[in-house]
């Protein structure tokens, strides 16, 4: 080999440290941040995290019950996709709810309907039987 070949692979092989460093152009990041906020891990539980198997990007919280009765769910400890599921199933519920209560104002009306005809029908046959009394009267 000659002494140029030598020099250009000692320059290839160099090895880099703090006084011969030169930065490159990185990644440009541009767009709206995807971070939500108060989820943030430390390293400790990333690591954590990873070695369990558990997944990384997924919170774990259990919901705090209120009361021993189970009143109700503490809000603050759960999660933007745990709230959107109680929204949903609250929408659920209110929606069967009010089918539930406009059934029953049907079946309300049906009554109130059923009583007035039985009782127009009951008036016209008083008022037969009467003009009946006063024919054999005459």
């Amino acid at each position: 080999m000659t002494k140029e070949k030598k020099l250009e692979k000692a320059k290839e092989k160099k090895i880099q440290n703090p006084l011969n460093f030169i930065l490159k152009s990185g990644k440009k990041v541009s767009g709206p941040s995807m971070t939500i906020p108060d989820q943030s891990m430390s390293m400790r539980e990333l690591l954590h995290r990873f070695s369990q198997g558990s997944p990384i990007n997924a919170t774990i919280r259990e919901p705090i019950w209120v009361g021993e009765d189970g009143e109700g769910i503490d809000m603050r400890t759960l999660d933007l996709a745990e709230r959107q599921e109680l929204i949903k199933a609250a929408e659920v519920e209110m929606n069967e709810i009010k089918l539930r209560i406009k059934a029953a104002k049907e079946e309300q009306q049906k009554a109130k309907i059923a009583k007035i005809e039985k009782e127009a029908e009951q008036r016209r046959l008083n008022k037969e039987a009467e003009a009946v009394e006063i024919k054999e009267i005459e």
